[in-house]
Parts: C-alpha cells; sequence; structure tokens
C-alpha cells in the first residue's frame, strides 16, 4: 500500500490548491508538519518569490515534500500547486501518532520513501561547500536540538543487534572513500568523531561532522554503488556499527521510537544535503 492510500484511510481531509496557488512560503513556521501529494502536483523553490521558470523541484502523487517541519525548522522553500485540484496533506507530529495507530506500515512507508530520496540525489551534482556544515547556523537552535535527542533515541538501534555488527576505524584511519564500490552500509558511530570530505580534484574539501548516535553513509556514489563522500576517523579511535537499508526498514516495523528518530535523522540529512552540498 502507498503512503497515499494509507493516509486516506486516516479520517483527514486534505487542502485543495488551484494552478499555481501558493501552498507555503520560505521563512514560515512548519507547524503544519510535512506535506503529501495526494492529487495533481506541487513544485518548490528557494526563496519566497514564485515564478514558473524558477522551480527547482517538482513533486507528484504520493510524493512527500518541506520535510524540515519533522524537525521543527522554519520553511527555506516557497511552494505552490502546479495544477488545478492538486491536493495536499499535511502531517504534523500529532498527525504521525495518530497515523501509527491506525496502521503500522504508515511510518515505515514514509521511512523508506524519504530513504529512497536520499539514496537517489544525484553524486555528480554534489558540491564541496565553503564551509563545514553547522546544523545550529544552518537551520536553527530548535532542529540542532531535535538532533541531540535524536543521537541519544538512535542508540536504541543497539538493542537488536549483535556485536558482529560492531566495526573499529582507527585515528585517522578511512571508514570508506568515493572510490569503493563495494561498501553500502549505513553506519551508526558509538564512540569517537568521523569527518566526511568531498573529493574536489586532488583536495579533500571538509564537509560534516559525525557525533556519537548519528547515522550517515545515506548518500550513494556513482551508479548507486559505494559512497559519495570519504569518511575518516578523528583523534580517537571510532567505534561503530554497521548497518544495511532492509534492517533499517525491519526496525521501522518493530520499533516505532527508533523509526521516528531514524527518520528525523534522515531528513536533516536531506535537508543538509540539499541545502549545502547540491548544485541548483
Amino acid at each position: 500500500m502507498s503512503l497515499a492510500e494509507i493516509v486516506k484511510t486516516g479520517n483527514v481531509t486534505a487542502k485543495k490548491y488551484a494552478k499555481g496557488e501558493t501552498i507555503f512560503t520560505s521563512g514560515e513556521a512548519s507547524d503544519a508538519g510535512i506535506c503529501v501529494v495526494l492529487a495533481g502536483s506541487a513544485a518548490t523553490r528557494v526563496g519566497d518569490q514564485i515564478k514558473d521558470q524558477l522551480f527547482s523541484r517538482e513533486y507528484k502523487q504520493g510524493s512527500v515534500f518541506g520535510l524540515l517541519a519533522a524537525i521543527g525548522a522554519n520553511r527555506v522553500e516557497t511552494a505552490a500547486a502546479l495544477e488545478d485540484d492538486t491536493k495536499i496533506l499535511f502531517i504534523n507530529d500529532e498527525d504521525f501518532r495518530r497515523f501509527v495507530k491506525q496502521d503500522e506500515k504508515f511510518l515505515a512507508n514514509l521511512f523508506v520513501l524519504v530513504l529512497g530520496r536520499l539514496e537517489a540525489l544525484p553524486a555528480s551534482q554534489l558540491q564541496a561547500p565553503d564551509e563545514i556544515i553547522d546544523v545550529t547556523e544552518l537551520l536553527g537552535e530548535k532542529a540542532a536540538k531535535v538532533l541531540e535527542d535524536v543521537r541519544r533515541r538512535n542508540l536504541h538501534i543497539l538493542d537488536y543487534l549483535n556485536k558482529m555488527r560492531n566495526k573499529f576505524v582507527s585515528p585517522g584511519e578511512v571508514l570508506f572513500d568515493d572510490g569503493e564500490t563495494h561498501d553500502s552500509d549505513i553506519y551508526l558511530l558509538l564512540e569517537g568523531e568521523i569527518h566526511q570530505f568531498k573529493k574536489t580534484g586532488e583536495l579533500e574539501v571538509p564537509v560534516n561532522t559525525i557525533k556519537p548516535g548519528q547515522l550517515f553513509g545515506f548518500l550513494r556514489g556513482p551508479n548507486q554503488k559505494g559512497h559519495a563522500l570519504i569518511a575518516r576517523a578523528g583523534n580517537k579511535t571510532a567505534k561503530l556499527v554497521r548497518l544495511d537499508r532492509d534492517l533499517l526498514i525491519k526496525l521501522a516495523h518493530v520499533d516505532i521510537d527508533i523509526a521516528h528518530a531514524v527518520f528525523q535523522n534522515m531528513v536533516l540529512s536531506v535537508a543538509l544535503i540539499e541545502k549545502v552540498l547540491l548544485k541548483e
């Protein structure tokens, strides 16, 4: 069952928009929640002016956008309907809890959609950032606080794993680079730090620092193989847990709290990548 089909059974009413009508504007609070296209299509662009030729991303029926609402950040894009009778469902935190109670597949389906969006981001369109990513500076203090809570809740993944999945990376050692195609795991950092880099020519430009409790490794390399970034341990040995896509999806079915935390982790990843690393 698709996400759109699931939410239709939730006794909710979607908002209807005419072609060209604004759905939300950059800078607005995102309390209404993330958006699901139930009918028609919508598009977004960074900024607060709507002109057809300036749309940067389009979303068809069943698609999800406005993801920053899941971490409490204000809208960074302006969205508008592309067709008459476009129907948009807004899902806030209260809706999340209600939908999960109504159908256990709801969060897992949303989880898969966002994971797929992350994995589909084109490695060829990545650019080195001007400076290392800072969540507070880019998305605000509320989003940074959500990340701290997400890191804490992600650690409960360990309740479902054995130590065979543990991995240790010596100080300064590379965990994976953008040339390896065999390593497509997602990782949960338990101890130490992992620094991520974007290779530009012969230079490695710092992108992000991963802290304990964070999941990383979602961003795929060319042809969906390997990783798009370089990951190297900091000045202490890094302890990690190796995960994979199928395992995360299974966890989404068996532990709602973990699934919600991983979902928010993925939303943060999408937001940071699209805001800093992805070329327009």
